[in-house]
């Protein structure tokens, strides 16, 4: 029997809110619903769910502030921001604060499945298909855990910024595309936008080095990808 999936909603219009729960609970997918940002704080913590779809604007603390909070107790837990905020500042706003990844209204059915699917995939704690832990320069990955460490500095990262990592250290060196990122990353070339891309990688490069000291672990190949060139020490 298929282990049960639980996905907690929220959206303060009764529209979409039935509507994305109509389509969640079609693909066996268990949806609980709330309407506020409070209640979307207590409604994590006491149902511990798989996977959070997050609209920003709600009444009372807004969907920012609900992801901060969440992050201080859940920190691995799968966010997607669904909301009509579909301008640049606020995707890297959402993204800053811990969210996985962003779905802008209007959407299609089938796209948010899909990111659901991905985030999901983040969530889960799989055991690896290879060696458990990988070391690169100073960096090191625990794959089984989902844990790293630049030195004797533990990493804090959401599993979206986890999972760029790991795909950087298995190919050192090497340019990687856009395209590719998002295949090994999300599951799908066509599933993250280049916006997203960009942002997960800013955000990865200020946990791998918070003084900016060395701006060369991720490289920028200009109109092309990246390249991650790890330090020895």
């Amino acid at each position: 029997m298929a282990r049960e999936i639980k996905i907690l909603l929220v959206d303060d219009e009764p529209t979409i809110l039935r509507a994305l729960q109509t389509a969640l609970e079609s693909h066996d997918y268990t949806v609980s619903a709330v309407t506020s940002g409070e209640q979307a704080v207590a409604k994590t913590a006491s149902l511990a769910p798989d996977l959070v779809l997050l609209d920003l604007g709600l009444p009372g603390i807004d969907g920012f502030e609900v992801i901060r909070r969440i992050r201080t107790f859940a920190p691995t837990l799968p966010i997607v921001v669904v909301s009509a905020h579909g301008d640049d500042a606020s995707k890297v706003r959402a993204l800053d604060h811990g969210a996985d990844d962003y779905v802008s209204k209007p959407f299609s059915v089938p796209e948010l499945l899909a990111r659901v699917r991905t985030a999901l995939r983040h969530g889960e704690r799989a055991a690896p298909l290879e060696a458990t832990v990988i070391e690169r320069g100073t960096i090191r990955i625990d794959l089984l855990r989902r844990e790293g460490a630049v030195g004797e500095r533990p990493l804090t990262l959401t599993p979206t910024q986890f999972d760029l990592l790991v795909c950087f250290a298995r190919h050192p060196n090497r340019v990687l595309t856009h395209r590719m990122i998002a295949t090994e990353v999300w599951g799908d070339p066509d599933a993250a936008e280049s916006t997203n891309i960009r942002v997960v990688v800013s955000q990865l490069r200020r946990r791998l080095d918070p003084d900016h000291a060395d701006s060369q672990i991720i490289v920028t190949e200009a109109g092309v990808g990246y390249r991650f060139v790890p330090r020895s020490g």
